[in-house]
């Protein structure tokens, strides 16, 4: 609370604070300060004390903001390195961005080609799926001739197995033969010798050449179905 008194200000000393004395005072002015009933020496004292004590706030504060920049800059010098470090990020994520979208494209490219490819496999596989049912089928078909081999080959068999039966059948008559051809071969000659003694041993010598004629032809048939049974076994050997 400030009171006009003439040319002086006088003031309640316990209500003014230490910043309006510092602003108020000046040891250039004349005028004259009283507050209360003190004297204007013990004002100067206590406001020679309030400077001194504002002088150390302030200086205190001039070196808390002198700390307060040393560490903005400090900070600033931190942040740029973040901040370069951050620009040389975004420059290599750009690059990796660029290479990711090319790897993309290609891979898109790859995807396209894959399709197309599968589609052509699938067209494929359908074909091929046709051509297998085909060659089950033709599978089938040989099984069954083969079966139907297998069987003419048994029966081949069986009927080549007569076959020999027959022929050494035929062999045992046709060695009879023989036999029988020598015996009468020898009466032959035997009766040849007597055909001029009496005519009934000339008949009888007639009825043995006939006889012998008829075996030399029965021996010949014989020779001739030896013969085509030779063949036909062969034939049948060849098929087996």
């Amino acid at each position: 609370r400030v009171v006009k008194d003439g040319d002086m200000d006088v003031y309640d000393h316990d209500k003014v604070s230490k910043t309006a004395l510092f602003n108020y005072f000046d040891a250039s002015s004349t005028k004259k300060i009283k507050v209360g009933e003190n004297s204007t020496a013990e004002i100067q004292s206590r406001q020679y004390q309030d400077l001194i004590f504002d002088y150390q706030e302030l200086k205190q504060k001039l070196q808390a903001m002198h700390d307060f920049v040393a560490t903005v800059m400090e900070n600033n010098e931190v942040l740029s390195q973040d901040r370069a470090a951050i620009d040389e990020s975004r420059a290599v994520l750009q690059n990796e961005c660029s290479e990711l979208l090319k790897t993309r494209k290609q891979l898109e490219n790859d995807r396209d080609a894959y399709l197309l490819e599968r589609a052509k496999l699938t067209k494929e596989k359908t074909v091929m799926h046709a051509e297998m049912e085909k060659l089950i089928e033709t599978l089938d078909c040989a099984c069954r001739e083969r079966a139907e081999l297998v069987d003419r080959i048994e029966n081949l068999s069986k009927e080549l197995e007569q076959v020999k039966n027959c022929f050494d059948q035929v062999k045992g008559e046709r060695n009879k033969l023989l036999e029988r051809q020598v015996q009468l071969q020898i009466e032959l000659d035997r009766f040849s010798k007597w055909h001029k003694r009496t005519k009934r041993e000339q008949g009888k010598l007639c009825t043995l050449q006939q006889q012998t004629e008829i075996c030399k032809h029965l021996i010949q048939e014989l020779d001739n179905d030896i013969q085509l049974l030779h063949l036909g076994l062969r034939q049948l050997l060849q098929s087996e």
